[in-house]
């Protein structure tokens, strides 16, 4: 039987890593079955915000980037947005080839409460934005937090990234619901959803 021979018999110095006795994190199974993971964040006591009652208290609106053939949004959300209450708080999403439009129309908007969120550049987006998520209140939080709910999956590629960027910049948080909708296509009422 042949002895094993160490060669390195003398203990290394704290400051030089022995790396015959690599420690690997990721796959420590003692570890990794102490941690609690964090669930998802979702609303714990959600309630999907009426389409028809009570003021419209916030707004979003996207401005993609001028395409060839399509009319411009400039004068559409100019007049929505001269004509929408003072109290109405929008989030103005726009394509960095239409920022400066949104910035003027952000800057025209008489109570001036407008948060003007800037896409990544690479992102090509629709004006749908109601298409790619509904919207609901967490009651359960105190304060009320709002959430962009998404669909499971979503049709157009650039829409379904817009309620992560507008999560990054604002107050309002997103989660996935495992259902398939379009929220332009969802009615909400006191005590029903369509």
């Amino acid at each position: 039987m042949k002895q094993r021979v160490s060669h390195n018999a003398v203990p290394l110095p704290p400051s030089i890593p022995q790396r015959d006795l690599r420690h690997d994190e990721r796959f420590d199974v003692a570890e990794a079955l102490a941690v609690r993971r964090a669930g998802p964040v979702q609303p714990v006591r959600p309630r999907i915000i009426s389409s028809a009652h009570g003021p419209i208290r916030e707004l979003m609106l996207w401005y993609p980037p001028a395409t060839p053939g399509a009319a411009a949004f400039r004068e559409v959300y100019a007049d929505l947005l001269r004509q929408l209450p003072t109290r109405t708080r929008v989030v103005l999403v726009a394509h960095p080839e239409s920022i400066a439009d949104a910035q003027v129309l952000a800057d025209e908007r008489p109570s001036g409460d407008v948060d003007l969120v800037e896409a990544p550049d690479w992102l090509a987006f629709s004006v749908w934005a109601e298409d790619a998520c509904v919207v609901v209140e967490d009651t359960g939080a105190d304060p009320v937090v709002t959430y962009l709910m998404e669909p499971i999956e979503f049709p157009r590629y650039g829409d379904a990234l817009i309620a992560e960027t507008v999560a990054r910049a604002t107050p309002l948080e997103t989660g996935q619901l495992p259902l398939m909708f379009q929220g332009g296509n969802v009615l909400i009422g006191d005590t029903f959803v369509l």
